[in-house]
Parts: C-alpha cells; structure tokens; sequence
C-alpha cells in the first residue's frame, strides 16, 4: 500500500482492534495481552485492507515503535529508529511527540522511510490533523481511538438510559436487522482510507 501512493494513508482504528485488551480481556493498558491474544484478534478483524496491529508486546514488529521519547530523549530516538529502519522495518513510529516541531524534524530526520503518526486526541501530545500531517511529510496516520471512544461515549449513555428510564431508548426503526446490515456495511466500506487527507 505504501508503495503504490504518495499520499497520507489516514487509518481509523477498528473497535475491537484500539481496544483488544479493553474489549476482550477486560484490562486496558496494563501490558497483560500476550501475542496470541492479539495476534488471535488481528486475524479475527482482517478481512479487507492490511491492518496494523500494535502488538505491543515486545516481539518482532515490521512498524519499529520507539516509544521512549521521554526517556531517552529525542537523539536517541531517532538513532534507534536509524537502526531499525537499516535492519529492514518497512515504517517508523515514534511515540509521545511533545510539540508539532518535534514532530516535524523526526520526518525530516528520517526521510525518505515512512514514518507514521499514532494521534491520540487528548492524549500527552499536541493534536495533528490529517491535513497537517500530510503537510509535514508522514506516510500513515492512525486514529487508535476512533471507534472505540465513540462507541463507549454511546454504550455509557444507553446504559445510563436503561438505568434511569428502563429502556435503552434505541432509535426509531432501527430494528436489530437493521443494526446487522449496518455493522456489515460499515465492516467492509469503512477498515482503512486512503487518500482521505
């Protein structure tokens, strides 16, 4: 995919993808999800373009993620990185960028090898729009949370809905059949964009 455009491929994460350890194990952000769990559940949500699965898990990756940035600091990073790239990973990822500028130079400090941006809005660092990002030269830009936030934000409402009314409160006509062609729709239009910046 990457060699067949210029242009930023912009990736909206897939709910059960962001989320595996949240939605199936039930303990988010705690380093308990082992490679068989995620791998077990990138295979279960690819079914259409190449997903992106961040296994983060310490095995082999071909997305080098270096996310010590604020450890280690910016140089080492990026020489890490260098290392990676010249054993052979198809993309870079440098996590926790903590200005626009920083962000702008690793592109520049990397180039020409793909580098991806992983923005999650509301997160430590500063927020990036596809369009910016197209414009400071990354290849790939992934919104991890682009399902998932919303569909919890939704799920929160209902239940509380539920708890206080004693019904969820669905729309009108929007029947359980309904709900299924949606979601299968969704499924195959909707796993990867590109050209969307």
């Amino acid at each position: 995919m990457l060699n067949e455009t210029n242009e930023l491929i912009v990736c909206p994460g897939v709910y059960d993808g962001a989320g595996t350890t949240a939605s199936r194990l039930g303990m988010a952000g705690l380093g308990l999800a082992q490679v068989h769990d995620m791998k077990t559940n990138a295979e279960m949500i690819a079914n259409g373009p190449p997903p992106i699965a961040d296994m983060d898990t310490d095995g082999k990756n071909v997305v080098s993620k270096e996310e010590y940035l604020q450890q280690h600091g910016n140089e080492e990073c990026i020489d890490r990185l260098k290392a990676a790239r010249d054993l052979g990973a198809d993309v870079g990822l440098l996590e926790l960028f903590t200005s626009k500028e920083q962000a702008r130079q690793a592109v520049q400090d990397l180039a020409p090898w793909p580098l991806l941006l992983h923005m999650v809005e509301n997160g430590a660092g500063p927020i990036i729009t596809s369009h910016k990002a197209k414009d400071m030269g990354f290849h790939i830009m992934i919104f991890s949370f682009s399902s998932l936030a919303p569909a919890y934000m939704s799920m929160k409402f209902a239940l509380e809905t539920l708890k206080v009314k004693g019904v969820v409160g669905a729309p009108e006509g929007l029947a359980h059949r309904k709900l299924f062609e949606a979601c299968n729709t969704l499924v195959y239009n909707s796993l990867c964009f590109s050209n969307f910046a």
